[in-house]
């Protein structure tokens, strides 16, 4: 499993067209990620949103070695992820699915 560094949705993306983020404490898929041209659709289940991918991802740390990763929105924070949930390019389904790490980026 290798580290992803997000420190913008494009990062985040890592040249990949769709992703799912699932949450580290549950196991449960949390968002879905859509790239259209240059923005990106994140599906939050509860919400869909659209940002530009150059979007910058802030971390805001809230337990010693935990925190959020955040992207502004029309005056709005919203969250992306936790650090450390995990990622997933393509179907998720998948007996070959490869999960990766996310972390806020240098």
């Amino acid at each position: 499993m290798a580290n992803i560094l997000a420190d913008s949705l494009a990062r985040l993306m890592d040249g990949h067209t769709a992703a799912v983020l699932k949450c580290y404490y549950t196991g449960e898929i949390v968002r879905r990620l859509t790239v259209d041209g240059d923005e990106l659709i994140i599906d939050a289940i509860t919400e869909t949103v659209r940002a530009p991918l150059d979007t910058e991802i802030t971390y805001k740390p809230w337990l010693m070695d935990r925190g959020d990763l955040l992207f502004d929105l029309d005056g709005r924070k919203c969250k992306i992820c936790g650090e450390a949930d995990f990622i997933c390019y393509g179907d998720p389904e998948s007996k070959n699915a490869e999960w990766h790490s996310v972390v806020p980026g240098a």
